[in-house]
């Protein structure tokens, strides 16, 4: 609904393999970036595809492999979205689902903290 046609979007490599599937249907610019143990790469988005209006990420608990974003990535991609005016789409598919540790909040969240 945001986006318009020829917008470059941005998906996790791994990532959810329905949401893969669906957005290869929807958004004609998309593109990878891949996922370690710290989340999402923000260094390699940046170096290969800084110019994204949309990041699709799973900060919490990433699918297939369960990572969560570090700080550190968390500060960086919050920034790169501000600087480029760009959207970042949080999946928090089972966010609320923690019995041994608080739940992490939205990055949303992390940007009142950031100033």
């Amino acid at each position: 609904m945001l986006a318009q046609p020829n917008d470059k979007v941005l998906f996790e490599d791994p990532g959810y393999f329905f949401g893969q599937q669906l957005l290869k249907r929807v958004a004609p610019n998309l593109h990878y970036v891949p996922v370690d143990r710290q989340g999402v790469d923000v260094d390699y988005l940046q170096r290969y595809h800084g110019d994204a209006r949309f990041a699709i990420v799973t900060p919490t608990h990433q699918s297939p492999l369960a990572v969560t974003l570090s700080l550190p990535r968390k500060h960086q991609l919050l920034a790169w979205a501000q600087h480029n005016n760009s959207w970042i789409i949080e999946d928090d598919y089972d966010g609320e689902f923690h019995y041994t540790r608080k739940v992490i909040p939205a990055l949303k969240s992390w940007m009142c903290m950031i100033g």
